[in-house]
């Protein structure tokens, strides 16, 4: 048995329903060359999956919130999204028919796939979130060659409610046949978003918009969110919860988390500060499958190499047999000298363990 490390590629594509939200679609491939040879096949481990657990659905409104705060330039009249299990059945309807293409439900959609290994919770919400950096907001417009949509669906302040649904399918995979198996991700939306020519949000200093004409808003804001009557109605401890952090937005760098509960920024292994600001080691990257420990501020080596990077053998004459190819090697497809790709139960890649002259490493 082969396993093989991921590779990562990503490519989006959208088009637009004039005067209704514009679908967005994701694609994402975490997966390298999954060839097999007679004896030896890939290994890939992917989880059958269908649906969101009721801490995912918090985890997915938490997400689009947080993103929503963040907006640049700061949003007025952003609304606080809820989860409507109406518009998750809905999404999850789509999701189970694993067909890669959108809905002709009406509603704000935003879709995401991948293959390879399953997409984390929260991370479709800040791929598409992440295609702020290509929209202008004083112009409507996106970075020509770029794709926006996404984003601006997260971003639309009338779009109150969110519900998401996933399926790992094993069919119409967007990827061909290379790639069978797949996850495809739906969130749906209401109010749609993404109208032509509409400003996804008011500028302006963070819930002063909140007393909304339209009277659906309370007038209350939480931590730069305004609080819709919606809201209230389901959840009236939404209404009654006393303000925290002082009613500020927690903007927390380098991939922090914001917690609201205790007023600070949960921060990655590696930063420190009061918004994850601070790199605690200057490390760098560690080379040759080596891997990162930030508490000696050095990298943790696999077999064969050393040094601070893992960047030097330790002994070539180790690799293989004596520094020469196993006489199976000469059978092998070039893949398998692919970095990541090792014997199922091994902890060293075939190029190492048994074929490094194969793979262009000649010991002196």
């Amino acid at each position: 048995m082969v396993s093989i490390l991921s590779l990562l590629t990503i490519l989006s594509l959208a088009y637009t329903r004039t005067l209704a939200s514009k679908p967005n679609v994701n694609v994402e491939i975490a997966v390298g060359d999954v060839s097999s040879g007679s004896e030896h096949k890939m290994e890939r481990v992917l989880r059958s999956i269908t649906g969101y657990s009721n801490e995912d659905k918090m985890a997915l409104v938490n997400q689009h919130n947080q993103n929503r705060r963040l907006v640049s330039p700061t949003a007025a009249n952003m609304k606080r999204m809820i989860w409507d299990d109406s518009l998750g059945a809905t999404a999850q309807a789509w999701a189970n028919g694993c067909v890669y293409s959108h809905s002709t439900s009406g509603l704000g959609e935003n879709l995401y796939a991948r293959a390879g290994s399953e997409p984390s919770v929260t991370g479709p919400v800040d791929a598409w979130f992440s295609e702020k950096d290509f929209y202008t907001y004083n112009m409507k417009s996106c970075d020509s060659g770029k794709i926006c949509g996404h984003y601006t669906q997260v971003a639309w302040a009338k779009s109150n409610k969110v519900g998401c649904g996933i399926k790992y399918c094993t069919a119409n995979s967007p990827f061909g046949s290379s790639y069978p198996n797949w996850y495809l991700v739906v969130c749906n939306y209401s109010p749609a978003g993404n109208y032509n020519w509409e400003f996804p949000y008011v500028s302006g200093a963070p819930c002063s918009g909140c007393a909304d004409s339209e009277g659906l808003n309370t007038g209350d804001c939480r931590n730069g969110l305004c609080v819709t009557k919606e809201e209230c109605q389901r959840d009236p401890s939404a209404c009654s919860a006393p303000i925290v952090c002082n009613n500020q937005v927690i903007n927390c760098q380098n991939g922090g988390t914001a917690n609201y509960a205790q007023c600070q920024c949960d921060c990655p292994v590696n930063y420190g500060g009061a918004q994850c600001e601070q790199v605690l080691c200057s490390l760098g990257s560690c080379q040759n499958g080596g891997t990162a420990n930030y508490a000696s501020c050095k990298c943790d080596c696999p077999a064969y190499f050393g040094g601070q990077h893992c960047e030097s053998y330790v002994d070539c004459h180790l690799m293989g047999v004596g520094g020469s190819d196993a006489s199976y090697c000469a059978s092998f497809p070039s893949w398998y000298c692919s970095p990541g790709v090792k014997f199922t139960g091994e902890d060293a890649d075939i190029r190492f363990k048994h074929c490094p002259n194969k793979c262009g490493i000649t010991c002196n």
